[in-house]
């Protein structure tokens, strides 16, 4: 494997075991993915006589058995001697760009259930101060406690403890901008995706969710017991009485509000990509989206991959109003101003015929006006500049700059002219 010795530091519970290739496993995705901060198997408990996966929300990791990437470790650290410190490594870990994931085709076996030493009533009462001291907003929580309490009575004490911990004015975490991250996370237009994610469908590197099992792992390669998806006797019970055109037509309306609302989890980014109030994204498949490290995109942008693949590079700057249609390679340092268009194909035109070229290609360390129209098919060659409210229909040399008043024409660019961008 190319990841070194000490690369990688797992934190291991006494009260854990796991199979002789879990490590191996573990590795494989920290190495196949180099944003991969934290990771941790499936956390399969002895729960009424079966081996149970334990359902963690989003890509919140398991903390019996956990491991960091050393330099995501150096980031989080010093780790909060509190109830929560799990919580907050995480979100540090997250807002420092790194990704955390459930891997579903690894598990391991907790001994020892959570909340088995001081009781199932005074767990949920730790996680309630927990809570409290992560910023938890109110109405979240609550929407927490019921669908916890729908399956286990004993999960409303974390609304007491929750409510003892305001009382009593116990400390919070102090820094400002985790409490922000949490909070915003559980806005009201986020509450779709911790639906999601309380279902039982967690992220994980390998395509796997959480409680589905590799199909080397189901031929027999261990001896792995069948994971089994406690939802409860009632919700089966509901679910089986439920007519077959209701629970259709639930499904369609919660695919269309997750669409509608939870886009940018279907683009795939480096770390430090900022995208602006309003923007607004739609894909079909089986196209997608990459957003290279360090890319910003300004307010009421609107990006469409409906027809084709959207390749941005790294260091890129949208202006404001922009308009991006796939498919398009854009390369590193792009900077556009405002109102501009990058069109994709909508009908056949003699200039796509012409051009015969089956996306868009924007070069290296381009800059595009105010303005100014890119139609489908034209390749921008590397630091070229597009003139404000230039139609660009044909390609674009490189170290070139494009104008239209009225015709098109072209200036070349020598080396004291061109702009050469602050890599940092």
């Amino acid at each position: 494997m190319d990841i070194a010795l000490g690369h990688v530091v797992v934190k291991v519970d006494a009260d854990v075991s796991f199979d002789s290739d879990y490590f191996e496993r573990v590795m494989e995705a920290f190495e196949g993915d180099r944003l991969l901060g934290m990771a941790s198997g499936v956390q399969l408990e002895w729960v009424r006589g079966k081996w149970r996966a334990q359902h963690q929300v989003g890509s919140m990791v398991a903390a019996p058995l956990r491991a960091y990437r050393r330099e995501c470790l150096d980031e989080v650290l010093p780790l909060v001697e509190h109830i929560g410190w799990d919580g907050v490594d995480h979100v540090r870990a997250r807002m420092n760009g790194w990704r955390t994931a459930v891997l579903g085709d690894a598990a391991f076996y907790h001994h020892r259930r959570e909340g088995a030493r001081q009781g199932r009533w005074s767990y949920w009462w730790d996680e309630g101060l927990a809570a409290h001291y992560l910023h938890y907003r109110a109405p979240y929580l609550l929407l927490r406690v019921l669908y916890r309490a729908w399956r286990e009575p004993s999960a409303a004490a974390m609304a007491f403890g929750y409510a003892s911990a305001i009382v009593r004015r116990l400390e919070q975490y102090p820094d400002a901008g985790a409490a922000g991250y949490i909070r915003r996370r559980q806005r009201l237009r986020e509450w779709h995706a911790r639906a999601r994610q309380a279902r039982g469908i967690p992220g994980a590197t390998n395509g796997l969710a959480a409680g589905q099992m590799s199909d080397r792992r189901q031929a027999g390669a261990t001896n792995m017991p069948l994971l089994a998806r406690d939802r409860g006797p009632l919700y089966e019970r509901i679910e089986a009485i439920t007519p077959t055109p209701v629970k259709s037509a639930s499904k369609r309306v919660y695919h269309r509000i997750r669409r509608r609302y939870n886009r940018l989890r279907f683009i795939e980014r480096e770390r430090f990509v900022e995208f602006g109030y309003r923007f607004r994204y739609d894909r079909r498949e089986p196209y997608t989206t990459r957003v290279g490290t360090r890319t910003i995109v300004e307010d009421f942008n609107v990006w469409n991959a409906a027809l084709g693949n959207i390749v941005v590079g790294r260091r890129c700057w949208f202006g404001l109003n922009n308009v991006l249609m796939g498919p398009v390679e854009i390369g590193d340092d792009l900077s556009t101003g405002q109102f501009v268009a990058i069109l994709g194909p909508r009908k056949p035109s003699p200039l796509e015929d012409r051009l015969a070229r089956e996306k868009t290609i924007i070069g290296t360390n381009v800059w595009i006006s105010s303005g100014a129209i890119v139609l489908f098919g034209v390749a921008i060659g590397d630091n070229a500049v597009i003139g404000a409210g230039a139609i660009v229909s044909e390609d674009v040399p490189a170290n070139t700059m494009y104008l239209q008043r009225p015709r098109s024409f072209y200036l070349p660019l020598d080396e004291t002219q061109i702009r050469r961008p602050e890599v940092s």
